[in-house]
């Protein structure tokens, strides 16, 4: 659901032609924006130290002054001007100080042109302005104050220009008293931008009979029983109202709000604890007192820190901060804005890329969120589809760990084998040429296991089946890492079409062969302990036509004749 944003227009009332051409005419005041500036004196508005007094700015009871402040938004007309207040506590910023000078000083100069324009009627225009800005640079303090206490009477003002009068001068008599003043440091809020966490413990749903253990993807499966829990619905009914308050009472003028699952939590408790998110992008730089103010379904905010995109606090691009709500993140329950992703503002693959990278996007989703974009996809997609197949790589290699593990502890002690020893003596001397060891036997016997610790270590043995194969695929053996390689179920035939690698030569062999070489690649074999387990070895070795291969095979392996009889110890 996507609501429009309100225009937020105010004209001052009863406004002549007069006063529209000046307006027109003459920039206004802005209204607060963020800006580091500060004042210092009266003829300075860019000082680093303010030294003009601080003092309360004063606003009625009224909805739209309950919690939030900006200048031109109140009336200053019951704040007396001599209130002896102990102390005063200051709500206003440094600009809202600074748009105060700015339009006072603005308006006085007004109002001593009038007086004095006359006295240099005989004067060409510009001969009588600088004459007259001269005029007013020389005025003391004391002078151009008589004339600021003037303007709201003689002039014909507008309603902004009316409040920032009032609250300048209000704020120099305050000076002038000697009350004491205090900057306001009891403020939850002070910005143009925010994003908003709301946590409950109501919010941790409790429901015995739901069960995820099952589901291909869990937190999806979860999240989507939350959307059609009654007080899940319930919970996102009360959040829209409060948002149609809040952008009521504030001037908003982008907005997105998320209902989430804890990833985190569920993952580790398997507990279903909602949280909710909330993007603010005001008007103007908004100060808010306090909490409650911002409440979504009677739970008050407490401040974010976001992540990737999001992490430059100062930026003014409020994009990203609107898409973290907007994407469909794992956990992700419901979702509300009045400004669309994809539609509304354009969104950079790069925050894709980064809330994939955190986890927040799944591979499925972030392929989704990558086509929206319609850009860079010759170098996204297939960059997906490496993590995708990297991941899963990953995954397998762990779960074959824990397989490996658990195998491990139930490994029993192997029987003695006379061949064995003769056969790892071999690899302790440089040769030419080395024999290969024949595990022949019933299976169920234990070969293969075996063959894999006969160096103490499983991960030093690269296996490789070689079933039904012309050659074998050795494009992942490392000769620095393996100590050996086991041929499963080779066959006396693969042998004799590869006799050179099969005896392990001092140079490298060429394997993967064709007619243009197009896939071939080079294998370094010398001193690897090359073993072969087979069911079939003696049969086909007896099956063979031509005497020589037979020959050839005999001598250049130890067998070992398994039989029936299990390699390994009974406990």
């Amino acid at each position: 659901m996507t609501y429009q944003p309100r225009l937020h227009t105010s004209m001052p009332p009863q406004e002549t032609p007069a006063m529209k051409k000046r307006r027109l005419k003459e920039k206004q005041p802005p209204s607060l924006v963020a800006s580091s500036a500060t004042s210092s004196s009266p003829e300075s508005t860019f000082s680093a130290v303010s030294q003009l007094p601080i003092v309360q700015f004063k606003r009625p009871a009224s909805r739209k002054s309950q919690g939030c402040t900006r200048p031109g938004a109140a009336d200053t007309s019951e704040m007396p001007a001599d209130a002896g207040d102990p102390e005063i506590l200051d709500l206003r910023s440094e600009l809202q100080k600074k748009v105060d000078y700015d339009t006072t000083v603005k308006l006085g100069k007004r109002l001593h042109y009038k007086d004095i324009a006359g006295d240099h009627s005989g004067k060409s225009g510009k001969e009588r302005k600088k004459q007259i800005r001269a005029e007013w640079s020389k005025l003391s303090a004391a002078g151009k104050r008589a004339v600021y206490e003037r303007a709201e009477a003689e002039l014909q003002l507008t309603d902004a220009d009316k409040l920032h009068l009032r609250r300048f001068l209000m704020f120099a008599r305050k000076w002038e008293s000697g009350v004491p003043v205090r900057p306001s440091v009891d403020c939850f809020l002070r910005a143009k931008q925010v994003l908003l966490t709301y946590h409950d413990a109501a919010w941790v749903l409790d429901r015995p009979a739901w069960d995820f253990k099952d589901s291909a993807e869990p937190l999806a499966a979860a999240a989507q029983a939350c959307r059609d829990d009654p007080f899940v619905e319930k919970l996102t009914m009360e959040m829209e109202t409060d948002i149609t308050r809040i952008t009521d009472l504030m001037e908003v003028d982008s907005w997105s709000v998320s209902l989430e699952l804890c990833p985190e939590t569920f993952a580790l408790t398997g507990a279903l604890r909602l949280h909710a998110h909330l993007a603010l992008v005001f008007t103007y730089k908004t100060q808010i007192a306090n909490a409650a103010t911002l409440r979504l379904a009677g739970v008050s905010p407490t401040h974010a820190k976001a992540a990737g995109p999001l992490a430059q606090v100062r930026s003014r691009n409020f994009a990203p901060l609107h898409y973290y709500l907007q994407m469909p993140k794992r956990g992700g329950v419901w979702s509300l804005n009045n400004l669309a992703a994809f539609k509304k503002f354009a969104v950079n693959p790069r925050w894709i890329t980064t809330w994939l990278q955190s986890e927040h996007l799944s591979l499925s989703k972030a392929r989704e969120e990558y086509v929206k974009c319609k850009m860079n996809l010759l170098s996204t997609l297939p960059n997906l589809e490496v993590v995708e197949r990297e991941l899963l790589r990953e995954a397998i290699s762990a779960k074959k760990r824990i397989i490996e593990q658990a195998l491990r502890a139930e490994l029993c002690k192997f029987r003695d084998v006379p061949e064995k020893e003769v056969f790892l003596a071999q690899l302790l001397v440089i040769r030419s040429r080395y024999k290969f060891l024949v595990l022949v036997g019933a299976s169920c016997t234990g070969k293969t296991v075996w063959a894999k610790w006969i160096f103490g270590d499983p991960e030093l043995v690269f296996e490789v089946n070689c079933a039904s194969c012309p050659e074998p695929d050795l494009r992942e053996f490392r000769p620095l890492k393996h100590k050996g390689i086991l041929f499963d179920e080779a066959s006396c035939q693969m042998v004799l079409q590869q006799k050179l690698l099969f005896q392990a030569p001092p140079m490298p062999v060429r394997l993967g062969c064709s007619t243009t070489n197009c896939h071939s690649y080079d294998v370094f074999l010398h001193g690897q302990g090359l073993m072969i387990a087979s069911n079939t070895w003696l049969a086909d070795l007896a099956a063979l036509k031509r005497v020589e291969d037979r020959q050839w095979l005999v001598q250049n392996s130890i067998v070992v004749d398994v039989g029936s009889l299990p390699l390994w110890v009974a406990a």
